[in-house]
């Protein structure tokens, strides 16, 4: 940082000799004791367009050292730069040609010990630095929170400009203290970052064997020690993270989760979130176990997956490790299997994340103003007999918002349980997606896509079926349309009636709306149900007068649909008795279907200019134009469920997906009936399983689309962005919803 540099000195800046020039033309004789830091440049050059092409490497290299490297005469083969740093007096730099010319006292045993640490750098690297193990340790301590002195004697650090990130390569020789008993062969592991949110502000996640915890514990009476040791001996990789200003412990152990759970005795359970519950740490569990490990901790409550126990601070912060292990929302898939791992290596006793603004001590000591790094940090920390080695990567995860993959973009807690299906509906103000759903008070709800309940309205009952939005002014804003079993409701997306809605009615209205634009010209007209009755109204609630439509006595079972094939329209609904009506504008019957059909729970839709639909004995029946009936045999089971786009049928049976010809087999469960979304370049299919509470989404050639299951328990609704990907919102418990956005 400038700040450093300025007060600090440049002590020594210098170019190596020729080769076979005597040893007093060695730059290394001239190094200062009180050097901290010294700075190895092979090419003055390269390293200058390393700073000119890698952003970040810019970002931590100040202006005053990059004035220094601008003196270096390295393009000589025999020729090495040295720029040395100390941080605790005042000098004037020196910047000559030649060692030879000088002017400083020679060192050569505190120089000597540089040059040979020296040795073992990479001519490979951008540039290469040996520092005193006091910075060497506080930045050990910076990264892995380790209290104690780990280095013993100058360490040497490789450093790579790599693409668009920093990397570097650390190597110290150990110093006796508790983290001795790290294991001296690293163990290979997956790491616990698959519970860890993505953004968490630091993570830490520890390696172990059966001695690893001992390390840890504290002063502990016979009647604990026993038990205590046992869940020591049992933990084989453990993790500790910050997120949301707490401290959260992950913990893996070869016991069962029943003998887990048993960690906390007559643990009482505070609830479930996500059908995982969570418990109460007793006093033994909170003292004798995990003040061992993590002293300055305040857990209070834990859950358990499979075998992993997470503790926590508060009920808050364990709900988020839950949402992330359940979508996909973590470090393992945002970060770790973005490449990091294959850039830092696979095995590690110590691997430790750090968001940005984290201030690092050899950074500190060239860098910019800033003593924080605006980047992130993933580093591991591993070892031998004789030496610790700390690999780190500096990158930056802003393009992460970008990538491909789902993430939960918020979760948001009702008071009361919602009802229905959340919903997407068209915000014609901000051209974004906002949310509605209702709760068990009849209250509408209307979110936006950041998470923020912008208000709600409350009603005269239930919403039947879906929201419909038209634009009954016809200036491009949009209005919501939908119906309780008392009034039909139109709301602008401030919550404000539309006038002269809401329309009461003195009978039951008993099946949703519909909206009808015949013509495209929001010439809107809307259905009304009541049992066998069947009229339309207009957009000034009145009773479309040349809409005749003769019951015939028979219950209408389902709501109109509006169908336009070869330029005339067609009203399709089911009634009782097995029939199907297929009207006119005005009601009349354009096509009579003379033959019972005994029709499924599926809808009708349109396939290939027929109107189709499937039977209770898993039939597919398709009427043409003439009424004439033709059915094909689809071995479906009874409780199937049907629907069709453009000229693909989709089918659901038991657990199997069916895509035309394509059959997903998925795990047994409840699946919904499958909904489709298309756009000009993607069609996709979803389910949900309402059973094990997973949502399903696949594209047209039957693959599921990455990231997904996710965690979801409501029949869910989607939306394709005209930017790329979608957006989508479920149910997560009852009093809960979950926005999702897929890039």
């Amino acid at each position: 940082m400038r700040n450093l540099i300025l007060t600090s000195c440049v002590a020594l800046l210098a170019i190596g000799c020729q080769r076979g020039s005597s040893d007093i033309y060695d730059p290394f004789n001239y190094i200062p004791e009180s050097t901290d830091l010294v700075i190895k440049v092979n090419d003055a050059e390269l390293l200058k367009s390393a700073i000119s092409n890698n952003e970040i490497l810019a970002s931590i290299i100040s202006p005053e050292l990059i004035s220094h490297i601008d003196h270096l005469n390295t393009t000589d083969q025999n020729r090495s730069g040295l720029i040395g740093i100390k941080s605790d007096s005042l000098m004037s730099s020196v910047v000559i040609p030649d060692a030879v010319n000088l002017n400083l006292p020679q060192n050569n045993s505190g120089g000597l010990a540089y040059k040979n640490v020296f040795k073992s750098s990479s001519e490979r690297a951008t540039f290469s630095m040996v520092i005193k193990p006091n910075i060497a340790n506080q930045y050990a301590g910076q990264l892995f929170e380790i209290p104690d002195s780990i280095f013993a004697g100058l360490v040497l650090v490789d450093v790579y400009a790599d693409g668009d990130s920093v990397r570097w390569e650390l190597v110290g020789r150990k110093q006796q203290h508790r983290y001795e008993q790290l294991p001296s062969e690293p163990n290979t592991t997956e790491l616990l970052t698959a519970f860890v949110p993505k953004n968490v502000e630091s993570y830490l996640d520890f390696t172990s064997n059966s001695n690893t915890l001992e390390r840890f514990t504290m002063d502990m009476s016979e009647q604990n020690a026993a038990p205590l040791k046992t869940f020591m001996n049992s933990i084989t990789q453990w993790g500790l993270m910050k997120f949301d200003g707490q401290m959260i412990g992950l913990f893996k152990s070869n016991l069962t989760s029943n003998t887990l759970s048993q960690i906390s005795n007559g643990s009482e359970s505070v609830g479930t979130f996500r059908n995982q519950d969570i418990f109460v740490l007793d006093d033994f569990a909170k003292n004798a176990i995990f003040k061992t490990i993590a002293p300055e901790n305040s857990w209070s409550v834990y859950c358990v997956f499979d075998n992993i126990i997470a503790v926590g601070e508060s009920i808050d912060a364990l709900e988020a490790i839950i949402s992330t292990s359940q979508n996909d929302s973590s470090l393992n898939t945002k970060l770790i299997q973005n490449g990091i791992n294959e850039t830092l290596g696979s095995t590690a006793d110590i691997f430790a994340f750090k968001q940005k603004n984290t201030a690092l001590t050899f950074f500190k000591e060239i860098g910019q103003t800033s003593n924080t790094i605006t980047r992130e940090i993933v580093s591991q920390l591993t070892s031998d007999t004789s030496f610790y080695f700390i690999d780190g990567l500096l990158f930056e995860t802003s393009t992460t918002s970008t990538e491909k993959g789902l993430t939960e973009q918020f979760s948001l807690k009702s008071d009361e349980r919602l009802i229905g299906n959340p919903q997407l509906v068209f915000n014609h103000k901000t051209s974004t997606y906002d949310i509605v759903v209702q709760d068990e008070n009849n209250r509408l709800k209307y979110i936006s896509p950041k998470g923020t309940l912008k208000w709600q309205k409350t009603l005269d009952g239930e919403i039947l079926g879906a929201i419909e939005q038209l634009d009954i002014y016809k200036n491009g804003r949009l209005q919501m349309a939908f119906t309780t079993s008392q009034s039909i409701y139109i709301i602008d997306i401030n919550g404000n009636d539309v006038a002269p809605f809401p329309l009461q009615l003195t009978e039951p209205i008993t099946q949703p709306l519909a909206v009808f634009d015949y013509d495209q010209k929001k010439e809107y007209r809307i259905t009304v149900v009541q049992g066998k009755e069947l009229f339309l109204i207009d957009v000034q609630s009145k009773r479309v007068k040349g809409f005749k439509y003769k019951s015939n006595n028979r219950l209408i079972r389902f709501k109109p649909v509006h169908h336009r094939i070869g330029g005339k329209d067609y009203i399709v609904f089911k009634t009782d008795e097995d029939r199907i009506k297929i009207l006119n504008r005005i009601g009349e019957d354009r096509i009579v279907v003379k033959s019972k059909i005994q029709f499924s729970q599926a809808p009708i839709t349109v396939f290939n200019n027929h109107f189709t639909g499937t039977t209770t004995s898993g039939e597919l029946f398709q009427i043409d134009l003439n009424g004439s009936i033709d059915k094909t045999p689809l071995s479906l089971n009874s409780d199937h469920s049907f629907t069709a786009l453009g000229k693909s049928l989709i089918t659901m049976s038991e657990n199997i997906l069916k895509i035309n010809e394509i059959k997903i087999e998925l795990p047994f469960g409840n699946y919904s009936p499958p909904k489709v979304w298309r756009n000009h370049d993607n069609m996709f299919v979803g389910v949900t399983d309402l059973q094990a509470n997973q949502i399903y989404l696949y594209d047209f050639k039957g693959n599921l689309i990455p990231d997904f299951p996710a965690y979801g328990s409501s029949i869910f609704d989607m939306r394709i962005l005209k930017k790329g990907g979608f957006q989508l919102v479920t149910l997560g418990d009852d009093n809960s919803i979950i926005f999702y956005q897929y890039q």
